[in-house]
């Protein structure tokens, strides 16, 4: 019986180690498959698309041309099928359906998106240089790097072509890309940025009486018992 049980030991240990070497073969193919599936390069590519699908900030703001001289000089964006109605730089501090923006920012800030708070279009440039609204901001002609200029205004220069600016017109109306070569015009490309904070929601007073408040009705009440 003891030879028998040794005898078993060795064909055990030597099952047992081809067992272990079977699922380390069986995993390193399985992850090696994985890997060919994988593309590294457009994680390293610099010319790749910015991803925004984890934005790390969403800020609310309004912009105000500096060289508009219709309304507010506020960017707004209007839901219109004439799509010369669309966009404008004449918007009224009254209509903050319009004009309520917010800047879509990657994980470090370098780029930005501008999307309508209330109809989610996207403001973006043509392939012509025109600024245009679109319902999808994935395209690079949709992302602009923001850069401060010396008298602390912004400029958005399109992350497609450094030679693109977002501007408009002193009546409101956006120009091309490309007009920013004029220095007569340079104040059109400029903004104020305007950021607006959510207004805190206030609990209504009414309902049953505080603890507090109750107390205190309670020592006026005694306080005067004493005094007469």
């Amino acid at each position: 019986m003891g030879w028998d049980l040794m005898r078993c030991q060795p064909f055990k240990v030597l099952l047992a180690i081809f067992v272990v070497y079977l699922q380390l073969s069986i995993n390193t193919v399985y992850c090696s498959s994985i890997f060919d599936k994988l593309d590294f390069k457009k994680h390293v590519d610099k010319d790749s698309r910015p991803s925004f699908k984890q934005a790390s900030y969403r800020k609310k703001l309004q912009l105000q041309c500096q060289c508009v001289t219709a309304g507010d000089g506020l960017v707004q964006f209007i839901p219109s099928k004439n799509r010369s109605r669309q966009l404008s730089a004449r918007g009224r501090r009254e209509d903050l359906k319009f004009i309520s923006l917010v800047a879509v920012s990657d994980s470090f800030g370098s780029k930005l998106r501008l999307q309508s708070e209330k109809y989610k279009t996207f403001l973006c440039f043509s392939k012509k240089g025109k600024l245009i609204l679109r319902q999808h901001g994935d395209k690079k002609r949709c992302v602009f790097k923001e850069k401060i200029t010396k008298d602390n205004y912004i400029e958005l220069q399109s992350a497609a072509n450094p030679k693109w600016y977002v501007g408009f017109n002193s009546h409101g109306k956006p120009l091309r890309g490309y007009a920013r070569r004029s220095n007569k015009r340079r104040k059109c490309f400029q903004f104020s940025k305007l950021e607006v904070k959510d207004v805190p929601k206030t609990k209504p007073t009414y309902g049953p009486p505080k603890m507090d408040l109750i107390l205190e009705r309670f020592r006026f009440q005694l306080k005067g018992s004493w005094g007469t």
